[in-house]
């Protein structure tokens, strides 16, 4: 009877256990079919399409300036194909899907796991083969062997650091699938914001008949800004032949507070410099320009400030961001042939500026529709191959709103140095930026032709102001 009595109860429980198996496998079918459902966007074409799209996911702070651009630039990109009859893959119409995940790397408090959870979740439950996005280099490498590792085509619209590419070269089965979009890697804006501090500094000193030399850093400490800081002390401090000098580095953390700019605030008044070079993301580098503005220091900003990338910065500011100048990828302008044509639609939709990664998005978009339906596969092994034939022998013109010329190096890095991939200097003036020049008809970063207007100095509308000597 006992021997019965337990023989029924192992029965009860194994069937117990397997309706909560079926009923947890029927939960999870319900839930990924509900997923591919009601969460796939497929901007401009009603979701009943959902079984045949091409489907990109996208990776970033979803509630930070970063991740909504790369959002909304990918969005307008996707929008834009669909509408227009979308992709013919072998007769069989293809629409451009969508679905974000949220990284919370703009957190102050990271959590590396929280991106690793974001790529493990787009890719297992929703099934994507391509990926957009990146934006803190801790928090990519955290994940991004996960998403190597799935086969999966990675296109990086944020991170900056060399070394992701570096690794194409160096471990090419394991990190084939990564592509750089945007922006430039680190030595590449090194680079570009020495040459421009070096025209800059020989122009002032012709405008203001003063010896314009002296320079400090204000960064963060990350990988990528330590990387632009070498190639600015490597190219400007002590050289004889442009008479630079930087003669200060301020260091903040990662997650500085306004306490931290309040600080910084201070070293650089007691140094007196006469060019800040910021190589900031946080938002918090805001303070310096309302201080700016409030005591009209000798000197000008010059440099990388991702906030400043706003068109609501100058609000932000209390104005204060006027005549700061930054680096940014595009402007409305005729860098490219469509670019204007972007900016244009992007304001309208949006209602505001594109930032870097926004552009990025936008471009890596249409770069991937358009292999896709040259190659007329959605093999990755083919797409990568395709992807690995744009480089300077063949670029791509006409495809992107960012740089006339696309074309990739061997680590699957964007080529540096016009007309291919290169940054514009933007001033803040009346509440606008302006593309100013960035050297002179025979030696420059980008040509004349495209600028929208001239680098102007705080004298012409703070009465009194000199540089520091």
């Amino acid at each position: 009877m006992v021997h019965k009595i337990q023989k029924l109860k192992k029965r009860i429980i194994i069937s117990g256990f397997i309706i909560s198996l079926f009923i947890s496998l029927n939960f999870s079918l319900l839930y990924y079919l509900n997923l591919n459902k009601s969460i796939w966007e497929i901007p401009g074409i009603d979701n009943d399409f959902y079984e045949n799209i091409i489907r990109i996911g996208l990776l970033g702070d979803t509630h930070g300036i970063n991740g909504i651009g790369n959002y909304e630039g990918a969005w307008l990109a996707a929008y834009e194909i669909n509408t227009a009859g979308g992709i013919d893959i072998d007769d069989k119409k293809y629409y451009i899907g969508l679905l974000k995940e949220d990284t919370h790397e703009e957190n102050l408090q990271l959590d590396l796991n929280d991106g690793l959870r974001a790529a493990k979740k787009i890719i297992d439950i929703g099934g994507v083969e391509y990926i957009i996005g990146g934006y803190r280099s801790t928090v990519l490498e955290h994940y991004l062997d996960y998403i190597m590792a799935q086969n999966k085509i990675f296109m990086n619209t944020g991170v900056t650091s060399d070394y992701f590419c570096e690794n194409v070269l160096n471990f090419y089965d394991q990190y084939k699938y990564f592509f750089r979009i945007m922006p430039l890697n680190s030595s590449s804006l090194g680079k570009e914001l020495s040459q421009y501090l070096i025209y800059l500094s020989k122009h002032l000193n012709e405008t203001v008949e003063q010896n314009i030399h002296n320079v400090s850093i204000v960064r963060e400490n990350t990988e990528w800004t330590e990387n632009i800081s070498s190639k600015l002390f490597e190219s400007l401090q002590n050289n004889a032949i442009y008479n630079l000098s930087i003669v200060q580095e301020i260091i903040n953390p990662i997650n500085a507070t306004w306490i931290d700019y309040y600080r910084s605030w201070n070293q650089i008044k007691s140094i007196e410099p006469q060019i800040i070079v910021p190589i900031i993301t946080s938002k918090e580098s805001s303070y310096l320009m309302k201080r700016y503005i409030l005591e009209k220091p000798g000197f000008v900003f010059v440099g990388i400030d991702i906030e400043s990338q706003l068109d609501s910065f100058w609000v932000d500011t209390n104005e204060g961001c006027e005549f700061e100048t930054i680096m940014i990828p595009n402007i409305r302008n005729n860098k490219t042939n469509i670019s204007e044509i972007f900016w244009v639609k992007y304001v309208s939709t949006f209602e505001h500026e594109p930032i870097y990664s926004a552009v990025g998005a936008y471009d890596a978009v249409n770069l991937l529709s358009y292999v896709i339906n040259k190659t007329q596969s959605l093999n990755n092994s083919i797409i990568i191959k395709e992807l690995e034939k744009i480089n300077k022998t063949n670029p791509l013109w006409g495809r992107s709103i960012t740089f006339p010329l696309i074309a990739f190096n061997k680590y699957h890095d964007l080529i540096e140095g016009w007309p291919y991939g290169t940054f514009l200097f933007t001033q803040w003036q009346n509440g606008t930026k302006v593309c100013v020049p960035s050297g002179n008809a025979f030696n420059y970063i980008y040509p004349n032709n495209i600028t929208t207007g001239n680098y102007i100095l705080p004298s012409r509308e703070w009465s009194n102001w000199t540089f520091n000597p």
